[in-house]
């Protein structure tokens, strides 16, 4: 059998940081050093995800499809009306 070695650089920033749990079993199994950057991010993103689960649930009504000032990405809107 025909062994290859090389080396891989794969840059990741914020927009990607939903992966890096990923990358990090990815380099375990390949035996690769998990820089603790990686695992930083990967621990970041999932207290994200949690406080996220969390707004979510207070800001939606019981039984129906959402509401409040709550959106899906996390962020939030008021509207108003203006008069003369």
């Amino acid at each position: 059998m025909l062994r290859r070695e090389g080396s891989s650089i794969t840059l990741v920033t914020r927009e990607d940081w939903r992966h890096a749990k990923e990358l990090i079993r990815i380099l375990e199994e390949a035996s690769q050093p998990v820089p603790d950057e990686l695992i930083q991010m990967s621990q970041r993103y999932a207290s994200f995800q949690e406080r996220k689960s969390k707004e979510q649930k207070f800001f939606s009504k019981p039984g129906g499809r959402g509401g409040g000032l709550g959106k899906r990405d996390g962020s939030f809107h008021r509207t108003s009306k203006w008069t003369k």
